[in-house]
């Protein structure tokens, strides 16, 4: 499990090892969507592979020849309870997998498909056993012998030097910091050198529903970057708030004089928990407080739920209606 949430940040953040099985597999799974060409490939630990027009669901799964028990084989494992696609697209390489050898192309119920997959022993009698599910191997070997992995976006940050550094100022980010204290530690212009990171290279991008900075990590208050859903600015620069579905939702700030002023105060906690409803969440009585700085938000809070602009969703947990 372990492996599974490391390999799953590594394929965000576009550095999928590509020593590990979780990388090999990924640049084979590559390897027969170019071959098939009628493929489009699933998100990472998806329940298969690869949308085929021709084959439907594929899970491909990749081995290199090994020594067993039994002699040299692949091994195609697979769990008792995983899904079963509808085929099962088997690629086996050499001893250092530099060079595909076979290509077998299984339904999913096949009979020597076993609740642990398939191993195919190295020898007339194994290699006979899958006769009829073998394809030719060269164009699947010539596509992976030329195919550039940097281009995938699993891989596309592979080699970038600054990317241990825009990896931690990501997570700062989602950690709320402000623009002044990510440049107290990464330098000036820090902000801007990591959008300019972000806008060259194919990650999902979050911004923060308050500050409307943006990251590649979804934060408690953050919102994923969409044609349709996005932060907006005035000619100055300054966060406005964000689009969703062609409506703008303000996220308002005030000096501390001015959250003194009644109308002020309401507009603000209104807004908080406006905006934490477009994320889909409620928001709580601390959260509020937090988000505003205002400490006695209650009499305000009854209030707008007798106007019907806010619900008590459950104790303490606001929403916007």
């Amino acid at each position: 499990m372990e492996t599974d949430i490391l390999s799953n940040k590594q394929y965000i953040s576009g550095i999928l090892n590509t020593k590990a099985p979780s990388g090999k597999g990924t640049i084979i799974e590559y390897t027969v969507l170019t071959t098939l060409g009628d493929c489009i490939k699933e998100t990472f630990n998806f329940p298969y592979d690869l949308t085929s027009k021709k084959l439907g669901e594929i899970n491909v799964k990749s081995s290199s020849r090994h020594d067993s028990k039994n002699g040299y084989e692949w091994a195609f494992g697979k769990r008792p309870d995983s899904y079963i696609p509808d085929y099962f697209v088997c690629v086996g390489l050499n001893k250092e997998y530099t060079e595909i050898l076979h290509v077998w192309v299984i339904p999913g119920n096949a009979r020597v498909i076993g609740s642990y997959g398939v191993h195919v022993i190295d020898s007339p009698r194994g290699l006979k056993r899958v006769a009829k599910y073998e394809v030719d191997p060269v164009p699947y070997n010539e596509v992976f012998q030329s195919i550039d992995f940097t281009s995938f976006p699993e891989f596309c940050n592979t080699g970038n030097t600054d990317l241990i550094k825009n990896r931690s100022l990501a997570g700062d980010l989602r950690d709320r910091k402000s623009i002044d204290e990510l440049e107290m530690v990464y330098g000036i212009g820090c902000y801007q050198s990591f959008l300019d990171w972000i806008n060259n290279n194919k990650l999902n991008k979050y911004f923060d529903i308050k500050t409307g900075l943006i990251g590649i990590y979804q934060g408690e208050r953050s919102l994923e970057m969409t044609e349709e859903t996005y932060p907006t600015y005035d000619y100055m620069g300054k966060y406005m708030g964000f689009i969703k579905g062609g409506r703008l939702t303000r996220y308002d700030y005030f000096s501390l004089d001015d959250k003194d002023r009644p109308v002020p105060k309401i507009r603000l906690i209104r807004n908080a928990i406006r905006a934490y409803t477009e994320t889909n969440k409620t928001i709580t009585l601390d959260q509020i407080k937090q988000e505003t700085g205002i400490e006695d938000p209650e009499p305000i809070l009854n209030r707008l739920r007798q106007q019907g602009d806010i619900i008590l969703v459950n104790h303490c947990a606001y929403k916007y209606v």
